[in-house]
């Protein structure tokens, strides 16, 4: 069994909020779910706080990725869309109900979690700030069976600068992307 967490947060109660997260993760999801002939791919998992009534709380994301992370599965896949924060030597990854003390899960504790886990192949896309701080993590050694992607966010801005504009989606498919 191959199985995806997909993870899109906009709300948060103490920081500002993002807008496009939780479609990225929306996005995401038929891409992963199926291959190109149409057949099963990964069990994929989305979680999207876009409001208080669908906020993903600290607690809720450390559940959702000891589900992922489980026995029964081959391969595991960690997309996050969202706030991240700088911690020592790291990252965490901000939940809805992150705080300045406690911003959310801390990439070490992914990490432990991963390296406890059976699943032999996991890999995680960052697609936040500081993104880059889960590739310096002294655990991420030891994780030899962990791929990390990171989206940092200064490539955003990079990109922004030019010509390129935000896609808009085909009339039938929301994950179509495109450039004016």
């Amino acid at each position: 069994m191959k199985r995806a967490l997909l993870v899109g947060i906009d709300y948060y109660e103490n920081f500002q909020q993002l807008y496009g997260c939780a479609n990225d993760a929306a996005a995401v999801h038929p891409l992963l779910q199926r291959n190109e002939d149409g057949g099963p791919n990964l069990d994929c998992r989305l979680a999207s706080a876009k409001d208080a009534a669908t906020q993903v709380s600290r607690d809720r994301l450390k559940e959702m990725i000891r589900e992922l992370l489980s026995g029964g599965a081959e391969f595991a896949l960690l997309y996050f869309a969202g706030h991240g924060a700088p911690t020592d030597g790291g990252v965490a990854l901000v939940t809805s109900d992150g705080t300045d003390g406690t911003p959310g899960v801390t990439f070490s504790e992914i990490l432990a979690a991963i390296n406890k886990s059976s699943v032999a192949e996991v890999t995680v896309i960052l697609d936040c700030c500081f993104s880059g701080g889960a590739t310096t993590i002294e655990a991420l050694n030891t994780a030899s069976r962990t791929s990390v992607m990171d989206c940092p966010c200064s490539r955003r801005a990079a990109t922004t600068k030019s010509r390129w504009r935000p896609p808009k989606a085909e009339a039938n498919s929301p994950h179509t992307w495109r450039a004016r």
